[in-house]
């Protein structure tokens, strides 16, 4: 059994080992890490190089989407780092616009984020900043899709992100475009000031047409040009075909042939139409065509 004195010195001694044994730990997690930060980095140059040298954008971007998974650990900590260098700032703002680019816009738009927070700059050699840079890539990206209403809200937090920033106004009316054709079909008098924006800041920004469109109460196609409530015409051509019990395809063709019973709207999206049908029409419609076949099968 130990003496008070030496349980003392050995209490001591123990007391003054541990701020040695986490130091210790502290230099091994830290070595760990800037270990794997080297790692990363050298796969992100060689990754890089690799990208360089293939000429097709759509082959790049493939070839992006399939190296983007190894970096999400890395990218996920990064942001959780107190210091780093310019280096692995580089490599997060490339990485960041790679998921711009292969259209991974909700995470590049977090990533965007963080880097605009932390006042990262576009790459080397940019013309454009990289707020214009995300702002105009995401907008863009989207706008081609034909699909934006299923992105409204993430255009919506896009703006808010770069709000008060210094861009063209070439981008920021492309921006303001793809928020209002978001919002066309479900709220036209917040589409139409979007729409508005957009042509002010740029006339050459094709939102003219979307304005006619607004202006005149969105006309149906057929026989009966009559000015109507364009959100009674809230079903898709896939959704009208579903409740038509047909596919869209030939529901399209039903509407074609008969537009005085299934008036459309029409809404032109680049190079495409996308067609709105009201509940009602297709309801009528279809009551009418089913008992139309069943004369026909008892004549």
């Amino acid at each position: 059994m130990l003496s008070p004195a030496a349980q003392h010195r050995h209490s001591s001694g123990n007391r003054e080992a541990l701020p040695t044994t986490a130091a210790t730990n502290d230099t091994a997690t830290a070595a760990r890490e800037e270990r794997h930060d080297t790692l990363v980095m050298t796969q992100f140059k060689a990754d890089y190089h690799r990208l360089t040298h293939i000429k097709s954008r759509v082959n790049r971007n493939n070839v992006k989407r399939g190296i983007l998974a190894q970096y999400q650990t890395w990218l996920t900590d990064f942001m959780s780092k107190q210091r780093y260098d310019s280096k692995e700032t580089n490599a997060f703002v490339w990485l960041t616009l790679w998921h711009i680019d292969v259209g991974a816009w909700r995470r590049g738009l977090a990533l965007a984020r963080f880097a605009l927070h932390e006042g990262m700059g576009a790459p080397k050699d940019f013309a454009r900043s990289l707020a214009e840079t995300v702002t105009e890539e995401i907008a863009g990206g989207i706008l081609k899709t034909g699909e934006l209403a299923n992105h409204a809200d993430l255009l919506d937090e896009l703006a808010q992100l770069v709000d008060g920033r210094d861009m063209t106004d070439q981008i920021t009316a492309k921006l303001h475009k793809a928020r209002a054709l978001a919002r066309l079909t479900s709220d036209p008098a917040t589409a139409r000031e979007y729409l508005l924006t957009a042509a002010q800041l740029d006339p050459t920004s094709g939102v003219k047409r979307y304005l006619k469109a607004l202006d005149a109460g969105a006309k149906p196609q057929g026989k009966t040009a009559v000015v109507v409530d364009i959100q009674e015409y809230s079903l898709s051509a896939r959704a009208a075909a579903k409740l038509a019990n047909m596919t869209a395809p030939a529901f399209i063709r039903h509407a074609k042939k008969h537009p005085d019973l299934l008036p459309r709207v029409e809404i032109p999206i680049g190079t495409r139409h996308l067609y709105r049908f009201t509940p009602k029409h297709v309801k009528a419609y279809m009551k009418q065509h089913l008992v139309k076949a069943r004369k026909d099968v008892n004549t």
